[in-house]
């Protein structure tokens, strides 16, 4: 790393911890905040964050069966 992307990632560490992206309500929004510093900090542009608020609803249902066929279900939906 050069010394610019070592202050680059000093400055993306700093606004984590001093809360830089507490004051992002939208979830969307906070995501592409996170894809875009992470892709800059590593350049590395398979990295991103998503939202997918539908997958934590997928997290409360009772049992693993049921998971699995709405995931298969969500997955067949999404897919068309």
């Amino acid at each position: 790393m050069s010394g610019a992307d070592d202050e680059k990632a000093t400055e993306d560490a700093k606004r984590v911890t001093e809360g830089g992206y507490d004051s992002i309500a939208d979830p969307q929004v906070l995501a592409e905040s996170l894809t875009r510093d992470l892709r800059f900090a590593s350049r590395d542009l398979h990295l991103y964050v998503q939202y997918q608020p539908h997958l934590q609803a997928l997290r409360r249902l009772p049992t693993n069966s049921v998971r699995e066929r709405a995931i298969s279900r969500l997955s067949r939906e999404t897919s068309r």
